[in-house]
């Protein structure tokens, strides 16, 4: 039995095998589940480090959902589509996430480091699958609704307010512990 928390899960371990996800839930069009708790949706949350981990790429949304525009993320993601299921879902949705919003060199290697929600917020039918990558360089693809650069932890800590809620509890789980 896996219990997800408010705020930030981590997993010290690896115990999930993610194909499980791909023979459980169903594919449900978001604009069919949102706002329905009963229906948590899962949303990969990719964190991007570069190579040494002292810097993780964050971005800044000045279009789009308009309950992010102005606010710091420390990832990418976004929720599983249609095209995303079979084999491997998870690791599909965060791939195509991360191709969609940024230029990315990497060798794929995907690391997880939990799960992430926020039952206090307007969103608390979203569960996050918190993952990370370290590249080579990057950049921001979607320019029409994306700022994006390279920051310490301390330097993001330093504009916590700016933060959207997923990047808080994450940046407050990161200063307390090292991956």
């Amino acid at each position: 039995i896996l219990y997800i928390g408010d705020k930030f899960t981590p997993v010290k371990y690896n115990p999930i095998d993610f194909k499980i996800f791909d023979n459980i839930g169903t594919f449900m069009y978001r604009y069919e589940v949102e706002g329905k708790m009963e229906a948590q949706q899962l949303i990969t949350y990719v964190i991007v480090f570069n190579k040494d981990k002292s810097k993780i790429f964050t971005t800044k949304r000045i279009g789009g959902d308009s309950r992010l525009i102005t606010k710091l993320s420390i990832a990418c993601g976004g929720h599983i589509n249609e095209e995303d299921e079979g084999i491997d879902k998870i690791f599909n949705c965060a791939k195509r996430e991360l191709n969609e919003e940024l230029n990315i060199e990497y060798n794929i290697s995907y690391k997880f480091l939990g799960f992430i929600r926020d039952i206090s917020s307007n969103t608390n039918d979203h569960t996050g699958i918190v993952l990370y990558v370290t590249v080579d360089n990057v950049s921001v693809k979607e320019e029409d609704s994306l700022i994006g650069k390279w920051m310490t932890i301390n330097e993001i800590a330093d504009n916590y307010n700016k933060l959207e809620n997923w990047s808080k509890y994450l940046i407050d789980y990161l200063l307390e512990n090292k991956i």
